[in-house]
């Protein structure tokens, strides 16, 4: 039950980290995770995002308004903004 619990929590979790991204010779970049429905990342200069399409296995480049809600909403995560309705894209759901 206690293993039950840990899943249902990590699946309501919002969180920003910084890690490398593998695709791009491991450049540094904040990644955003929404629970279990969305990864997405930014990188450092805030200038690329992507959101990570599970149905294709592969980073999907955001547009320049997605990146811009992406910005607020890792503020957001890191307690530098306060929350705010987003409006980010989520992936497809898996065939």
């Amino acid at each position: 039950l206690e293993a039950y619990s840990v899943e249902v929590q990590y699946g309501r979790t919002f969180e920003a980290y910084r890690g490398s991204l593998a695709q791009n010779n491991d450049q540094q970049v904040l990644f955003l995770r929404l629970g279990r429905a969305a990864l997405y990342y930014q990188t450092l200069s805030g200038h690329q995002s992507g959101m990570w399409e599970p149905a294709d296995r592969d980073w999907v480049t955001l547009s320049e308004t997605q990146n811009l809600e992406l910005t607020k909403a890792i503020q957001i995560a890191q307690q530098q903004q306060v929350p705010t309705l987003l409006n980010l894209p989520l992936p497809e759901l898996e065939r």
